[in-house]
């Protein structure tokens, strides 16, 4: 389900939901610059919110 969705039936939307649904657009579509990217970005979103 999209987050937009989601969000309408009081899913409280995480900072990486986004780029998750992005990631698994690309996957899709087999855009594999965009999904090395989009991995990339929440591997750095991810070290973040631990540190």
């Amino acid at each position: 389900m999209p987050v937009d969705v989601a969000c309408r039936y009081g899913y409280d939307e995480k900072p990486s939901d986004r780029l998750i649904e992005m990631l698994d657009l690309a996957r899709s579509q087999e855009q594999w610059n965009d999904i090395v990217e989009l991995a990339n970005a929440l591997v750095m979103r991810a070290d973040r919110a631990s540190a």
